[in-house]
């Protein structure tokens, strides 16, 4: 495919711009667009709405001169070359316009076929420079890529333990990786997890929402702190990791997160939350991200909230006790809406009592399968021939990955 071009004429003799206009065979060249003017400030403002690749510029003009043209242009827009005309063979215009790197000068009246071999040099020129240019910002792409993925791999091999969680190792592979932080560089760790996604999503729909995700934190908390990575732990899990010199100002890293909840929660239709640890150095990183991700799991409550840190829970995982009387009779003999009720009042009572884990959803589902399985031997059924499904479901982490979804 040719490439296409565009030029400039400059000369305050419109008669000289028409007769170049008529005179050259401008699509053999590849040359697309013509633009004119016939003094400074008109070629300013050419400049200043359109690309321009070639400037084709007579010297002498009364309100400004080519040289001082071009000089402008090297200031605002150096990738442009330049041819200039002249009626004065004066070598003293041909230095400055070699000073200027204009590519060539000739005498007017200008040979029409002279000028076209010159613009022909000319834009063979840019074109090898585009050339150069793609493959120099091709090849600082790829740097940019590699860096990128060395510097993950580094926190994805800390974050796993691949590397031991010593200060010498760890620095040890920093410099493998080309990481490299102030030395009184302490990190906080910020775990985000989407809890659920809206209902019907198929799992290429879900994948796009996974790099939309990804997208999204990176654009809100890395923009700010360029050195902060977003690792990707697990579906639905991201880790942002903030380096920083001095005290972290906590609310304004919670508002952040708020309002990123928000933003994201509505546009995606999704639910999510944010856990913010402390600030540790890197040696103890691993064992901080670790305490967010228990933060998460016995996080069964609340959703679209910013979760920070406070210390070890040391509190005993109970549940309030089941009226397992109550309920075993209305499960052998009905009706059925009743224990609906019975069991919405009991995890309402519950919600509001707090103190609610993953352990202690798994401590009253035992117990409910107990007293139904109990019920099942009373009334001589074989749980098989009441259940065509796994008691459990297909995938158990999603019952027990809240107060409701166990309760659904």
């Amino acid at each position: 495919m040719m490439s296409q071009f565009r030029i400039l004429i400059v000369d305050d003799e419109v008669h000289a711009i028409r007769g170049i206009e008529a005179g050259v065979k401008w699509g053999e060249l590849g040359i697309t667009s013509i633009h004119t003017a016939h003094n400074l400030r008109q070629a300013q403002e050419v400049f200043q709405n359109h690309k321009v690749d070639l400037l084709l510029s007579d010297i002498d003009m009364p309100r400004g001169s080519g040289i001082d043209l071009l000089r402008w242009v090297r200031e605002n827009y150096p990738s442009t070359e330049a041819v200039f005309l002249t009626c004065h063979s004066d070598f003293s215009y041909a230095k400055q316009a070699i000073q200027l790197k204009s590519l060539n000068y000739l005498l007017k009246p200008v040979d029409y076929h002279e000028l076209e071999e010159v613009l022909k040099s000319a834009l063979e020129k840019i074109k090898n420079d585009r050339e150069i240019n793609m493959v120099e910002e091709s090849y600082l792409h790829l740097q940019k890529i590699h860096s990128s993925i060395m510097k993950e791999r580094f926190w994805l091999d800390l974050l796993n333990q691949v590397v031991p969680s010593s200060l010498d190792k760890i620095q040890d592979h920093m410099k493998y990786h080309k990481v490299t932080f102030p030395e009184k560089t302490t990190f906080l760790p910020c775990l985000i997890h989407v809890q659920r996604w809206k209902d019907g999503l198929t799992v290429q729909e879900e994948r796009i929402l996974e790099t939309a995700f990804k997208n999204a934190v990176e654009e809100k908390f890395s923009k700010n702190n360029v050195n902060a990575p977003v690792v990707s732990l697990a579906t639905g899990y991201l880790l942002v990791i903030f380096p920083l010199e001095t005290p972290v100002d906590s609310a304004e890293l919670k508002t952040n997160c708020d309002l990123f909840i928000a933003e994201f929660s509505r546009y995606f239709s999704c639910n999510l939350c944010c856990y913010l640890g402390k600030q540790v150095p890197i040696h103890k990183l691993v064992t901080m991200v670790d305490k967010l991700k228990e933060l998460d799991r016995n996080n069964v409550t609340l959703t679209n909230k910013t979760i920070e840190f406070k210390g070890v829970n040391g509190k005993i995982c109970t549940i309030p006790k089941i009226p397992s009387d109550a309920w075993t009779g209305v499960l052998k003999s009905g009706p059925k809406e009743k224990i609906l009720n019975e069991i919405q009042e009991y995890f309402e009572s519950w919600h509001n009592h707090g103190g609610i884990t993953a352990q202690s959803l798994h401590l009253f589902y035992q117990d409910y399968l107990q007293m139904l399985f109990y019920v099942l031997q009373v009334k001589g059924l074989q749980a098989n021939q009441v259940f065509t499904q796994n008691l459990l479901t297909d995938r158990p982490e999603k019952v027990f990955r809240s107060l409701n979804s166990l309760h659904e």
